[in-house]
Formats: structure tokens, C-alpha cells, sequence
């Protein structure tokens, strides 16, 4: 690991959880990259035990605010029909746990199921 990285890493999150509360992005497009970027900036901060920090364990990401994020926009497009499952993101880390990421994912699968009928075409026809 780099000295400095998960200030780094952290940082970079929480600007794309700003940029995502303030209103910043125009498009749909920069919105959902933001998206993706939490996500994945959260699995590039955490290392495998023992190694570095534990994403779902420092104190230095707020996993509230990106926890309010990722629940409302669970499953952003990534390109054409393509899409990006955020949850699926995390659950690839090396330290995830449900416990640890009760913040950051929809509690329930009623309230997984309720947010997919947002944004799945099949649904609304």
C-alpha cells in the first residue's frame, strides 16, 4: 500500500457523494458514473485481511452517505444494455460481511424488488 491511499481513496468518494447531494451532475450519464465510482472506489480501498484498511470498518469513509446513495440507485446502466449492480460491487471486497455492509445495502428483498421496478422496462410496460 501507498502512504496516503485510503485519504486518498476516501477523499475521492466522498467528492462523488457531494457531487451526487449537490446536485452537480447534469446528465443521467455523470450521475451514474458517480455511482460507479463509490462503488468502486469502496472496493479499491478494501485489502484483504491483515493487509491495509477495511473499507466496511474505517472511520475515515462515511458509509451513511454512500449507504443513501447506493439504496436509492441500486442498479445503474453501465453502456447500452449493459448495467453496473452495485451491491454485487461490494460484495466482491475481501472484508465484505452483511453485518459490515448493513449501511451501504437495501436492508430487504421486498425493498430490493420495490427499487428494481424504477428502472426495469419490463415492469413499467
Amino acid at each position: 500500500r501507498l502512504p496516503g491511499a485510503e485519504e486518498s481513496i476516501c477523499a475521492m468518494a466522498h467528492l462523488c457523494a457531494e457531487a451526487l447531494e449537490g446536485g452537480w451532475c447534469l446528465l443521467p450519464a455523470e450521475r451514474h458514473r458517480m455511482l460507479r465510482a463509490c462503488a468502486c472506489l469502496v472496493w479499491l480501498l478494501d485489502c484483504p485481511a491483515g493487509g491495509g484498511p477495511n473499507a466496511f470498518l474505517s472511520r475515515k469513509l462515511r458509509r451513511d452517505r454512500l449507504g443513501r446513495l447506493f439504496k436509492v440507485s441500486p442498479v445503474v446502466p453501465l453502456y447500452g444494455d449493459m448495467h453496473a449492480n452495485l451491491p454485487l460491487i461490494l460484495r466482491r471486497c475481501p472484508n465484505f460481511s452483511p453485518a459490515a455492509a448493513a449501511e451501504l445495502l437495501p436492508h430487504s428483498r421486498r425493498e430490493m424488488e420495490s427499487l428494481t421496478g424504477s428502472y426495469d422496462v419490463v415492469a413499467a410496460a
